[in-house]
């Protein structure tokens, strides 16, 4: 019989359970690691996602507001032309009605009529016709006998037509005929009398009847003071507009020119030579190499463009081109009435060039003013180059933005640089004084 000691009984068992719960505990902690880590990456996997699709919400709602802006911009723009249009025409009528009264001078007429003649003749019996108008008649008042000799006549004040010699009778129904109204204009035969032999001058106020005769250029109206070069350049590139007939035919469109401009300012004059056939863009070639190259390619393309729809006014002088002109740059009345070099129609402020027309001749006895305005005109255009003007891929052009013509039609986004008041400091009332007066209107 073998004897045992309790001890001995017991050893085996002792050191099993400790294992067999370390074991239970390994396998419990691994398994919510796992857990953990996968938790983590799903985690992480949905706010991936989450990303993922915000950004592309965003993006889709991006794109959606472009297009709404496109579509908002073009319905924009077209308003702003209608309105423009009304705002013109409606103008235009009114200076129309202004110049008949002045020209009628119906108070002028009662006081030369009534005053001298009130006693020798009885009107009583006479019938008025207030709608037609005797310009001939009107010419002949200025030959009036005086009024102390006796013509004891029957008066017949029908209207008479003075003829000359050469002049052939004017037919039935013919301009001379017509009522005195802006749309039929019956006193157009006589403008060069009323306003002068420069009548023919583009100009928003007397009317555009014909083809404008060519005004003066350099050769003719600098006088032998105006020693500056670059002005006398300037003169002669922008006189070459008056060596085309008028009405000269062109490229395509105008819009096709205007893709043009974009297309040598972005490119360069020497990329391609389309703009040869465009006598507008042969002129525009020689004043940007000459004055304007050293500026930055917005501010080129914006007094390039500017100069470019004057330009094509002067060689196509119609209402139609006269309206794509911006109100600010069309031809004043002082520009019309007074021989001056033709580089100061190109100059955006109207109350600048009525000062200019005026003392241009000491101006520009020195280069200051040339090299200042090429230096320091400034076109405030807060997008790129590139969004100027839109690539037309079905046609193959570029044609400008709503956005950038609204911008270029309006004289508060034109001003010069505050350098250039360091020059000439009399100039920024004309420029500041303009930008608000034409802003307000």
């Amino acid at each position: 019989m073998v004897n045992r000691r309790a001890s001995d009984a017991v050893a085996p068992s002792t050191p099993i359970a400790p294992v067999v719960r370390r074991k239970r505990r390994a396998s419990c902690l691994g398994e919510q690691e796992r857990r953990e880590r996968k938790r983590a990456i799903d985690r992480e996997a949905q706010r991936s996602l989450r990303e993922k699709t915000k950004t592309h919400i965003a993006e889709l709602e991006r794109t959606i507001q472009i297009l709404r802006d496109q579509d908002r911009n073009g319905a924009t723009a077209s308003l702003l032309s209608e309105i423009e249009s009304l705002r013109l025409e409606n103008e235009r009528l009114r200076d129309v009605i202004d110049n008949v009264k002045s020209v009628v001078g119906c108070e002028l007429f009662a006081s030369v009529i009534q005053e001298p003649m009130a006693n020798h003749f009885d009107f009583s019996h006479v019938t008025r016709t207030p709608r037609m108008v005797d310009l001939d008649g009107m010419r002949m008042l200025t030959d009036l006998p005086p009024p102390n000799i006796n013509m004891n006549l029957d008066i017949d004040l029908d209207p008479v037509e003075e003829l000359s010699e050469n002049t052939t009778p004017p037919e039935e129904g013919s301009m001379l005929d017509c009522p005195d109204s802006p749309t039929t204009a019956a006193f157009a035969p006589f403008i060069s009398e009323i306003f002068g032999p420069s009548w023919r001058c583009p100009s928003p106020i007397i009317l555009h009847i014909g083809n404008p005769s060519t005004p003066s250029t350099s050769s003719s109206l600098s006088t032998p003071k105006a020693l500056c070069p670059i002005w006398k350049k300037s003169n002669e590139v922008f006189g070459k507009v008056f060596t085309y007939r008028p009405g000269t035919a062109t490229l395509n469109t105008d819009a096709v020119e205007a893709g043009l401009l974009y297309l040598a300012i972005k490119q360069g004059w020497s990329s391609f030579d389309q703009w040869m056939q465009s006598p507008a863009l042969s002129i525009l070639k020689e004043v940007d190499e000459l004055l304007f190259a050293h500026l930055n390619q917005t501010e080129r393309l914006a007094v390039s463009y500017k100069s470019f729809k004057l330009l094509k006014y002067y060689l196509n002088a119609t209402k139609l081109s006269l309206e794509k002109v911006p109100t600010w740059l069309r031809p004043s009345f002082s520009q019309s009435r007074t021989s001056h070099p033709i580089a100061l129609d190109f100059f955006a402020w109207p109350t600048l060039r009525d000062r200019l027309i005026q003392s241009h001749s000491e101006i520009f006895q020195t280069q200051d003013l040339s090299r200042a305005y090429s230096q320091y005109v400034r076109f405030d255009w807060p997008f790129s180059f590139e969004d100027a003007f839109f690539m037309d891929e079905s046609e193959g052009i570029y044609y400008p933005s709503p956005l950038f013509e609204k911008y270029h039609m309006d004289i508060k986004y034109w001003g010069v640089r505050e350098e250039f008041f360091g020059v000439f400091p009399e100039m920024r009332a004309d420029i500041e004084g303009d930008r608000r007066r034409f802003s307000e209107v």
